[in-house]
This record gives structure tokens, sequence and C-alpha cells, in this order.
């Protein structure tokens, strides 16, 4: 039978510390998603009517007309093809939108 190696005890502090560090980091990175969840339930976009009229992008550059359907995850959802939800069930996500000037 092969003894099992046992870490020094310099090991093992050097383990804890590392484990610590990465608690730590955890623990900061779930207060983060925390807060940032919070601020999107204030985010004026869940104020939008459903239909509003919006200029939507992928990249900030290039933007397209559609019709908002809801603001999830940090994204705005409009329904596909241009179409609003009298005629459209299925939903497209952007990273950028702004109202439309009417």
């Amino acid at each position: 039978m092969t003894p099992t190696p046992t870490a020094t005890a310099y090991e093992q502090h050097f383990i804890s510390g590392i484990l610590t560090g990465l608690i730590d980091r955890v623990t900061k990175l779930e207060k983060e998603i925390a807060e940032l969840k919070s601020k999107e339930e204030l985010h004026p976009a869940k104020s939008w009517e459903v239909d509003k009229k919006l200029l939507l992008s992928i990249d900030g550059e290039r933007w397209h007309k559609g019709y908002f359907s809801h603001f999830k995850d940090g994204l705005f959802y409009t329904f596909a093809y241009g179409r609003t939800s009298w005629t459209q069930s299925g939903v497209t996500g952007y990273k950028y939108a702004k109202p439309a000037e009417e």
C-alpha cells in the first residue's frame, strides 16, 4: 500500500490563503450582482409601455427600428421582424436601445 502524501504546514497555509481569497471574491461578486439586479429594477425601460417605438442596436453604432416588449437581464427585447404585440409573440434582444423620436 502506497502512503498518501500530506501537505506541509506551509502548503496548507498557502492553500488556505488562496481559498479564503477566492471565497472573499465570490462574496463580493454576489453583492455586485445583487446591486446590478436592484438597479435593473429601477431602469427607465421598466416603465416603458409595450409597443413603444425604439431605436435598437447590438453594437451601439448601427441602429434598427423596433417595438418594445420588455427589459430583462440587461437586454432590451423587441418584437421580432419589426412587428408589434398585436401581430408577433417572438422577441429579439438588443444591448442598446433608445426611444425613437416621434
